[in-house]
């Protein structure tokens, strides 16, 4: 398992962000899940997922990793000239917040905080 735990560190140094990222919970021993990232062969955690996590269940590091997302996204986001529908209230806005996982949800200026992106990102 020493092995397994050294490669997964180097790997944590390696780029998350490239086209060919494959994201998503894995089993990686039995009985432990990590949400993690996959790039040409090499395996890493990425959010608040470390090697020294223990999740129990897919669904336990799906939630660590949700709250990640929603510990850092983003805000202050305007579209210039443009409108949606806020995805809670169904408001008409031209504010957003974006995901580190780059996904964007428009919503009005009333749920444009935590606790509205939390209403609208999916739960595991």
């Amino acid at each position: 398992m020493q092995d397994a735990t050294r490669a997964m560190e180097e790997a944590a140094q390696a780029a998350w962000w490239t086209k060919t990222d494959i994201h998503g919970v894995r089993q990686i021993a039995p009985g432990r899940w990590l949400y993690t990232c996959r790039n040409a062969g090499t395996l890493w955690p990425i959010g608040y997922c470390s090697v020294a996590c223990h999740h129990a269940t897919p669904e336990a590091a799906e939630w660590h990793y949700r709250e990640y997302l929603l510990d850092s996204a983003q805000f202050g986001g305007c579209w210039a000239g443009k409108e949606y529908r806020c995805e809670v209230c169904r408001a008409w806005t031209d504010r957003f917040a974006i995901l580190k996982s780059y996904v964007v949800h428009p919503l009005c200026p009333a749920h444009l905080n935590r606790d509205g992106l939390d209403v609208v990102v999916d739960h595991p």
